[in-house]
């Protein structure tokens, strides 16, 4: 009802509406037309309908909800992405734009706002036509990223700031919560460019998982500084709660040539010259081959000998990112085996 309902809409309206039925969540696109000229102005739709999109009224419309790989993929789309929702009582459409400012972000996660007075009608034509005249920016994937971020920290279960015996396991868990939602909830998606075939690489990771940690450490009371300089050169991120509360986070590509260099003479450097006892190595692997139990294996032995010689602590953690593929996106290509 909901699907046909808006193409006889859009097809009133002369626009050319086209089903995209193996697409992953968006179910048409829209193209305005002029005259009879095709304009190659699109919007892509998602539809929903039934009485459960309509079970959280609020003053102005009724709150949408949905999961982190869906606003990833609307919010990274190369076209704008309208969702509307169909009310099958009354048989009426509302619809909203899905973007950036139209997310808010709560503990229970994201949601956005089905405005009851966007009505898919007539009068709606002018609004969709500003909708497929709009900009997307080339960086619309990676704050489409950033926005996920932001929404698996908001929902994150609360930390409270650690005791200096706890501090190195704390820092410990901002870890494992950036490998929980890489490995476990589609952020791999984001380390990856738009056609899913080659990683982004380590400044990517960088701002991704900042956000993230600057979202729970802000939280919890905690410092964080990115690139902070330690002698030698800079290390990716300081984390402190006072003078005794510190530890530090190195991101490396498994990759990397560099890889082996990081975790025998660059982080203990920068412990040394920051007077830290205790730092992360955090490897990201995106193929079968960077993450071989072998090359895991030597990352291990050479941290383990330098807190052996010298009684501090570089301790590795590894985060595979390759692609996932559930079943909803069983068709897509599966980089990640070289």
């Amino acid at each position: 009802m909901a699907f046909a309902g808006a193409e006889r809409e859009f097809s009133a309206w002369g626009w050319r509406f086209t089903a995209q039925r193996a697409d992953f969540s968006i179910d048409a696109v829209a193209e305005e037309v002029t005259g009879s000229y095709l304009t190659g102005r699109l919007v892509a739709l998602v539809l929903k309908a039934g009485d459960s999109f309509f079970r959280e009224p609020v003053t102005g419309g009724w709150l949408f909800r949905g999961d982190n790989a869906h606003l990833l993929y609307w919010l990274g789309h190369s076209l704008p992405v309208v969702i509307l929702v169909h009310d099958l009582g009354p048989g009426v459409t509302y619809w909203a734009h899905i973007t950036q400012d139209a997310v808010m972000y709560t503990r229970q996660g994201w949601k956005i706002l089905i405005p009851s007075d966007q009505v898919l009608r007539p009068d709606a034509r002018q609004a969709f036509s500003a909708i497929s005249r709009g900009t997307r920016t080339r960086s619309r994937w990676r704050d489409a990223g950033l926005a996920v971020t932001r929404a698996e920290a908001t929902t994150a279960t609360p930390v409270g700031q650690p005791a200096k015996d706890d501090f190195p396991a704390w820092i410990g868990s901002l870890i494992e919560r950036f490998r929980h939602a890489v490995e476990d909830r589609d952020l791999w998606r984001v380390l990856w460019d738009e056609k899913l075939t080659k990683p982004r690489g380590e400044t990517t990771i960088h701002a991704v998982a900042g956000e993230m940690w600057r979202i729970l450490c802000e939280a919890a009371d905690v410092d964080m500084s990115r690139e902070a300089d330690a002698g030698r050169g800079p290390v990716d991120f300081k984390f402190s709660a006072g003078w005794h509360r510190r530890a530090l986070i190195e991101v490396k590509l498994l990759s990397s040539s560099k890889l082996y260099q990081g975790a025998q003479a660059q982080l203990p450097q920068y412990l040394a010259s920051e007077q830290v006892s205790c730092a992360y190595y955090m490897c990201v692997g995106f193929t079968d081959r960077d993450l071989r139990p072998e090359r895991l294996a030597a990352v291990r032995d050479m941290c383990s000998r330098h807190q052996d010689r010298s009684g501090l602590l570089v301790i590795p953690r590894f985060i595979d990112a390759r692609p996932k593929v559930s079943a909803s996106r069983s068709g897509e290509a599966t980089p990640g085996k070289a």
